[in-house]
């Protein structure tokens, strides 16, 4: 369990550090925007994205989406191809 809570906090915490229109490119290539997602502020936008993603099980390509886009990514060391 501690596990899989550290790897989401990592998750989460660099796909919050990317730049907006980053973060927008990677929902919407994980198809997790909904119709009235963009009346919401911004950070609750990005809060609701990632539990979308928690929810129908896009993790695994949501960190390597987020990865690539770091220096010192890890796209390929991906703690949830196991789940």
């Amino acid at each position: 369990m501690f596990n899989l809570l550290k790897r989401r906090q990592r998750l989460a915490h660099r796909f919050l550090e990317l730049p907006h229109e980053q973060q927008q490119e990677i929902v919407e290539q994980l198809d997790l925007v909904r119709d009235g997602d963009r009346t919401l502020p911004v950070d609750e936008q990005s809060f609701l994205f990632f539990r979308r993603a928690v929810e129908i099980g896009k993790l695994m390509i949501m960190w390597r989406l987020v990865e690539e886009r770091f220096p010192d990514g890890e796209p390929d060391e991906n703690p949830f191809l196991t789940e």
